[in-house]
């Protein structure tokens, strides 16, 4: 590309002196520019790493997923027993106020036929 640049000035009828000056900015302007996009590029080991990385956030993600499923499976089963506990709960202090009415009601008739 140097060589086009500097035929194209020397054909234009600049001096050889000035046209190797101009072919010679522009190439470091060029090696400048180049430079600094190579420091926005990522290498592979760059792309490595981020690899690794994603993977890992994504095992993360994966295992608080897991937990929380977990968490809610085990919520259902305690709620589910507790529901269970209280319903026979519930039976047996029922049972016992029906029980208790009718020892009242007993003791009631019974003292009735007391003299």
């Amino acid at each position: 590309m140097e060589i086009d640049v500097f035929l194209a000035l020397t054909g234009a009828g600049i001096p050889e002196g000035a046209a190797r000056a101009a072919t010679g900015a522009i190439r470091k302007d060029m090696e400048a520019g180049i430079r600094e996009v190579q420091k926005e590029l990522a290498t592979k080991d760059d792309l490595v790493l981020l690899r690794q990385e994603v993977e890992e956030k994504l095992e993360n993600m994966e295992a608080r997923m897991t937990s929380k499923i977990d968490l809610d499976k085990a919520k259902g089963e305690i709620l589910q027993v507790m529901e269970e506990k209280f319903s026979a709960h519930l039976r047996w202090t029922f049972g016992s106020i029906c029980g208790g009415f009718a020892i009242l009601g007993g003791v009631v008739n019974l003292y009735r036929l007391l003299p």
